[in-house]
């Protein structure tokens, strides 16, 4: 007797099916993990930069208080001090522009850069050798999705050490 059933080759319907399955699910997860890191990896950087930023303008603000020979004027979001060069310094903050200007004889410059906005800063006089300043930064971009946003609340005390200038 001869055998009528040739031998198939391929693969079946079913099978492809099966095959195709799999292979979405996995790119389904794959694409979502992918995602899920580049959003995370976008925050991390956020907050980086925001960090990075507001310790420099905390040192720099910090820096100069502890150099000054005499704090002469201290107003809410500005404070005016004498150097050790006898040269009058004024740090303030620009709301308007959201940066934080250091004003003394050689012109204003910003200590902050456009990769960050200050959205607050307050100089307060706890005692005649103490100053404390509150500062609140964050990310340039304001229309971030919320989920990418980051904020940073900062507060510090300082003492002036003229005598060690």
């Amino acid at each position: 007797m001869k055998n009528h059933f040739k031998k198939q080759h391929g693969f079946s319907m079913i099978e492809l099916l099966i095959y195709i399955s799999v292979i979405s699910a996995a790119t389904i997860i794959f694409t979502s993990f992918t995602a899920d890191v580049v959003k995370r990896t976008a925050r991390i950087l956020n907050a980086k930069e925001v960090t990075q930023n507001s310790r420099l303008i905390a040192a720099r603000i910090s820096q100069e208080i502890k150099t000054a020979k005499s704090i002469d004027a201290l107003a809410g979001d500005e404070i005016t001090l004498t150097n050790f060069n006898n040269e009058q310094v004024t740090i303030s903050y620009d709301a308007a522009n959201n940066l934080v200007e250091l004003t003394n004889p050689n012109g204003t410059i910003a200590i902050t850069n456009n990769k960050i906005r200050v959205t607050a800063l307050v100089f307060e006089q706890l005692t005649p050798e103490a100053v404390a300043f509150q500062m609140t930064v964050e990310q340039s971009n304001a229309t971030a999705p919320k989920s990418l946003r980051y904020k940073l609340d900062f507060t510090t005390t300082v003492v002036p050490r003229p005598q060690l200038y």
